[in-house]
């Protein structure tokens, strides 16, 4: 069966070439970009491609990005985004910190807990939304004991058993599904971290944009991303539904 990439090359008489030059978040390019970008070169070969690894937000136009992957909607005017794949909350803690301090069951008792958190320069993500029993947004406030400015070290910290953490499905590797970390407070209603975004200048991009946005999503998947297919029962967790 045909992916919807080479569907859309086939449309094309001539083969897609020149230059791809992609902006993209670091984990998820570690993670996605990458993998999209080898299977991409092995179908087009006559392209070639750069990828910018950055968690800034980058000027796309200014300097000179066919693709922008982002989390959220740009807030310039002079770009086009196109829906790559939602992402969402959970709240995780090893077997060895429930051990040590109970699994807790209400907002007081999560907000006393030690935690790590993200923190860079002008930003600290310590609080988060969730819908509380009368259907009225309200705020968890963590207890950040410790602050990083990488986000993969928050997962690494929740392992070594000292620390919970509030982390993205898509930072999610097999640590659920080996039991390493387990999902606690599952019945809050948490709000989405956001959706990822393909940004581009141009509302009718060239093929080689719309090929690589398209080879991105088959390895994404379409409703459901695979991110998601690593953590159990996700889609009964945090009130929400598929």
């Amino acid at each position: 069966m045909l992916s919807n990439s080479i569907r859309l090359a086939e449309n094309y008489h001539s083969e897609p070439r020149g230059e791809l030059k992609i902006s993209s978040s670091t984990l998820f390019g570690r993670q996605y970009v990458q993998q999209a970008i080898l299977k991409f070169q092995v179908q087009y070969p006559d392209i070639h491609i750069e990828l910018l690894l950055e968690d800034r937000v980058v000027d796309i136009v200014g300097e000179g990005f066919d693709i922008g992957f982002r989390i959220g909607t740009p807030k310039e005017s002079n770009l086009i985004a196109k829906k790559i794949a939602r992402n969402r909350l959970l709240i995780v803690a090893s077997p060895a910190f429930i051990k040590k301090y109970g699994e807790p069951k209400t907002i007081p008792k999560l907000e006393d807990l030690p935690a790590v958190v993200y923190s860079t320069q002008g930003l600290l993500i310590d609080k988060f939304k969730y819908r509380d029993s009368n259907g009225k947004d309200a705020v968890i406030q963590l207890n950040p004991t410790y602050k990083v400015n990488e986000v993969e070290m928050l997962i690494n910290t929740a392992l070594a058993g000292e620390m919970l953490t509030v982390t993205t499905a898509q930072m999610i590797q097999n640590e659920m599904l080996e039991e390493k970390l387990i999902p606690i407070m599952t019945h809050l209603h948490l709000s989405d971290y956001g959706t990822f975004y393909a940004v581009y200048p141009h509302r009718n991009p060239p093929l080689k944009t719309r090929l690589f946005i398209e080879t991105l999503k088959d390895i994404i998947g379409d409703k459901i991303p695979v991110w998601e297919t690593k953590i159990p029962n996700f889609d009964a967790m945090y009130g929400r539904t598929p």
